[in-house]
C-alpha cells in the first residue's frame, strides 16, 4: 500500500468518533475555562497594535494545531480565554503544541482546581432560581467582569422545554454553542428573536397558571356563562309548566317568527319572558346563531335529566328512613296501554328542628303486560330493586279492592306478606268509603233509577241556555238574582253527589214550576215530551222520600270523605271518623219517622198524594259458604288495634300490666325493627308523659 500524504476521510471520521466517545465519558464536568493573559494585558496598556499582532500570531498557531479543534482562545477587551476540553485532551494537546505549553498548563491547573471544588460558589448569580443566567434576572443591573465570568462558567439558560423552530427549521440549541468568538452576537440575536420572546411570554403565563391568550379565555368564559344562563331559564320555564301538568308543545315546527301562532305553551312562555329578559331576547333575536336549545329533543332530554336527578334525590331520602310503604294502582293511558303507577310513602324526621313530615313521592309509570297477582308481585320487586330500595324494609301496602290485589289466598298483598310478614295491607280509607256508598246504592234498583232521574233533570236544563236561565233566575229574568242551581251527578265520587241532591231538594218546587212552564209554552214536541216525563217522575212520593233520605246520608259522608283526604290525617283518626260515619248512618235509620215527616211536608207544597205502592217483599237467598260481614276495613282496624296502645291518651290511662302485654305483642310482630328493650323504654316514657298532655302518636314522636 502506498503511503498517503493526507489522512483519509474514514480515518478522520474514526478519530472524530473516538474523540466524541472520550468527551461523553467526562460529560457533566465544567468544560468552560477562563484565564487572563497578563503579558497581553500589559502590552495593551503601552501599545494596542501589539495586542493585534499577538492575536494574529495566536490565530496562526491555532491553525497549525489541527488536531486540537476543541481548544479555542479568545482575546477580548478583558483578555478572557476559555476552553472546552477534558484532562486527557489537554495532555494530547500539550504534546502537539509545545509553543503553548504555558497556556495549557494554566488551563490544566484550572481544571484540577474546579474538579476539587465542584460546589464552588459562583459569584454574582442567584442559584435559587431555576435558570440563574436568564437575562430577566439582570435587567437594570450593570454587568461586571465577575458576573460575566460567572455567567460563562455556569453556562447558558437551558429551560427544559421545546423551543419553536424558525423559518430555517432551526432552534436555539439546548446542547450549548462552541462558537465562542461570536457568542455575544448569537445570544443577542436569539434574545431579540420572536421565538425567544414568545417562549418567555408563554413561560411567564405558565408560572402564573394562566392560559396563553387571556382574551380568548375571557371570550370562552363569557360564552359559557351566557349558555349557562340560557339553560337555567329554560329549566325554570319547564319546571313552571310541568308543575301544573301543562302541555309543553303544540303544532310548532321549526322555531321562527312564522310559526309563533301555532307554538305550544313552552315556546310562547319563552317569547313572553324574552320581552323582559335580555339573555333570552339575545338568544331569540340572534339570526346568526342556529343553536337555540328550544327544540323538542332538547326539552325532552332536559326533562329526562331533571326527572332522573329528582328520582335519585327521592330514593336517597327514602334510604335514610327506617321503613316505607308502597302504594300502587294501574290505569290506561291515552294510547290504551296499561301502566302501573307507583308511590312510596315514608316519614322524614328532622331532629334539629324537631319536625316530623309524612311524604308520598311518585316514582314513575311502568308498563304492565300481564295482570296476574304473580306478575304484579314480580314487578314490585323489580321496581324496588331498580330504585335500590330493600323490600324487607316495606311495612305497608296500599292497593284497591280488586281480588287480584287484595285476595287473602293468592292476591298481591298475600304474596308480599310471604316475603315481608310485617307489611300490612290497608285499603285506601277514602276510596273504600266511596266504594261502600256506591255498592249500597247499586243494591236497589229504585235508588239507581232515582240518581238517573237526578242526572236527567240536570242534563235537560243544562243543554239549553233559555231553560238554564229559567231555572237559574226564575221567570223574572230582569231581576237576575242568581239562586242555587242544579248540579251534575258525579259518576265516581259519591260524596260529591250531595251537591246535586241538596240543590234539587232546595229547588224542588222551582224545578216543577219550570217544567210546567215549558210544557205549556214550548213549541217543540221533543222538549215538551222530555219535560212531561221528568215532571211525572218528580211528582211521586217515592222520589221525594228517597230524596229526603239520601240527602242527610250523603251530607254526613261528605264531611268524613273530605277529612279523610287531608294530608295530615293519621290512620287512627281515619278509623275513628269511619266509625262516626257508620254511627251517623245508623242514627238516620233509627230516625226514619223524622225523614218521613220532612218528605210529607214537601209533598204538601205541590199537592202530591202520599201513597205507598203494594209490592211483594223480596228476600235475598243466602248460601252456607257466604261470608258474613264486609271485610273492607279489616286491614285498617288491625293496624289501629296494633298501634292503639301507643296513643298517648290510652298509653297513660292503661295499667302497667296492659302496657307490658301490648308491647310484647308489638315486639313479636316487628321483631326485625324493635329490640327487646322496647318494654323498658315504654315504661320509662310512660312516667314522663303523665306530666304532658299529648293526643296523637305523631305528637309523641316529635
Amino acid at each position: 500500500m502506498s503511503n498517503r500524504q493526507f489522512e483519509s476521510g474514514a480515518s478522520k471520521r474514526r478519530r472524530k468518533n473516538i474523540q466524541n466517545n472520550e468527551l461523553k465519558k467526562y460529560k457533566g464536568l465544567m468544560n468552560n475555562f477562563v484565564f487572563i493573559n497578563s503579558e497581553v494585558e500589559l502590552k495593551a496598556q503601552d501599545n494596542p497594535e501589539i495586542v493585534v499582532n499577538e492575536s494574529i500570531k495566536l490565530q496562526e498557531e491555532e491553525q497549525k494545531v489541527h488536531d486540537q479543534p476543541d481548544i479555542i482562545i479568545i482575546t477580548n477587551e478583558e483578555n478572557v480565554c476559555q476552553s472546552k476540553n477534558t484532562q486527557s485532551s489537554v495532555e494530547q494537546k500539550v504534546e502537539s503544541n509545545h509553543e503553548n505549553i504555558e497556556i495549557v498548563n494554566e488551563l490544566y491547573e484550572h481544571v484540577n482546581q474546579i474538579n476539587k471544588n465542584e460546589s464552588m460558589e459562583i459569584q454574582g448569580l442567584n442559584l435559587l432560581h431555576d435558570y440563574p443566567t436568564d437575562q430577566a434576572h439582570f435587567l437594570g443591573i450593570t454587568l461586571t467582569s465577575v458576573i460575566k465570568r460567572s455567567i460563562i462558567e455556569y453556562g447558558p439558560c437551558r429551560p427544559k422545554i421545546e423551543f419553536p423552530r424558525n423559518e430555517d427549521k432551526r432552534k436555539f440549541s439546548i446542547n450549548g454553542i462552541d462558537n465562542w468568538q461570536h457568542l455575544s452576537q448569537k445570544i443577542f440575536k436569539h434574545e431579540s428573536s420572536i421565538q425567544h420572546i414568545e417562549s418567555v411570554k408563554i413561560r411567564s403565563l405558565w408560572t402564573k397558571n394562566k392560559v396563553l391568550d387571556s382574551q380568548l379565555e375571557n371570550q370562552v368564559s363569557e360564552e359559557a356563562a351566557f349558555w349557562r344562563s340560557v339553560l337555567e331559564r329554560i329549566i325554570m320555564i319547564i319546571l313552571h309548566l310541568t308543575s301544573g301538568n301543562t302541555a309543553l308543545r303544540g303544532n310548532e315546527g321549526k322555531f321562527s317568527s312564522k310559526n309563533q301562532f301555532s307554538e305550544g305553551n313552552f315556546l310562547q312562555t319563552v317569547r313572553l319572558v324574552a320581552n323582559y329578559d335580555p339573555i333570552l331576547s339575545k338568544l331569540i333575536n340572534c339570526e346568526k346563531s342556529k343553536i337555540k336549545y328550544l327544540s323538542h329533543t332538547i326539552v325532552d332530554e332536559l326533562i329526562g335529566i331533571l326527572s332522573s336527578d329528582l328520582l335519585k334525590t327521592i330514593c336517597n331520602e327514602i334510604k335514610l328512613c327506617q321503613c316505607f310503604s308502597i302504594i300502587m294502582d294501574s290505569t290506561l293511558d291515552i294510547t290504551k296501554l296499561d301502566q302501573l303507577s307507583v308511590i312510596i310513602r315514608y316519614t322524614v324526621i328532622n331532629f334539629e328542628e324537631k319536625k316530623l313530615e309524612v311524604k308520598e313521592s311518585f316514582v314513575g309509570f311502568f308498563e304492565l303486560k300481564h295482570h296476574g297477582a304473580a306478575d304484579y308481585t314480580q314487578m314490585i320487586c323489580e321496581i324496588l330493586s331498580k330504585l335500590d330500595l330493600d323490600i324487607n324494609r316495606c311495612r305497608g301496602q296500599g292497593y284497591d279492592g280488586a281480588s287480584v290485589m287484595s285476595g287473602v289466598h293468592s292476591g298481591v298483598q298475600t304474596r308480599i306478606k310471604e316475603l315481608v310478614p310485617s307489611a300490612s295491607y290497608i285499603h285506601c280509607c277514602s276510596h273504600n268509603l266511596n266504594l261502600v256508598i256506591s255498592d249500597a246504592a247499586k243494591c236497589h234498583s229504585k235508588v239507581l233509577n232515582f240518581f238517573d232521574t237526578v242526572q236527567a233533570i240536570f242534563n235537560f236544563f243544562a243543554s239549553s241556555a233559555p231553560r238554564w236561565a229559567l231555572i237559574a233566575f226564575g221567570h223574572d229574568i230582569s231581576i237576575k238574582i242568581r239562586t242555587k242551581v242544579l248540579k251534575k251527578v258525579c259518576p265516581t265520587r259519591w260524596e260529591a253527589r250531595h251537591d246535586a241532591i241538596f240543590s234539587l231538594k232546595e229547588r224542588y218546587i222551582d224545578v216543577l214550576k219550570s217544567l210546567t212552564y215549558i210544557i205549556l209554552t214550548s213549541n217543540k214536541t221533543s222538549e215538551k215530551t222530555l219535560a212531561s216525563g221528568l215532571k211525572k217522575k218528580l211528582e211521586t212520593f217515592e222520589f221525594i222520600l228517597i230524596l229526603c233520605m239520601w240527602e242527610p246520608i250523603l251530607r254526613s259522608l261528605r264531611i268524613v270523605s273530605k277529612r279523610l283526604q287531608n294530608i295530615n290525617m293519621d290512620l287512627e283518626a281515619a278509623s275513628n271518623m269511619i266509625q262516626m260515619a257508620v254511627t251517623s248512618t245508623q242514627d238516620i235509620r233509627d230516625n226514619y219517622q223524622h225523614i218521613l215527616i220532612i218528605a210529607k211536608e214537601l209533598c204538601k207544597k205541590w199537592n202530591i198524594p202520599v201513597t205507598y205502592p203494594n209490592e211483594r217483599k223480596k228476600q235475598a237467598v243466602k248460601y252456607f259458604d257466604e261470608i258474613d260481614g264486609d271485610p273492607r276495613f279489616k286491614g285498617t282496624n288491625e293496624v289501629v288495634q296494633t298501634f292503639s296502645f301507643l296513643n298517648p291518651t290510652s298509653f297513660v290511662s292503661k295499667t302497667e300490666k296492659e302496657v307490658v302485654n301490648a308491647s310484647y305483642d308489638f315486639i313479636l310482630k316487628y321483631s326485625n325493627d324493635i329490640s327487646t328493650d322496647f318494654t323498658r323504654q315504654l315504661l320509662s316514657l310512660r312516667t314522663s308523659l303523665q306530666k304532658h298532655q299529648l293526643k296523637t302518636i305523631k305528637n309523641l314522636a316529635i
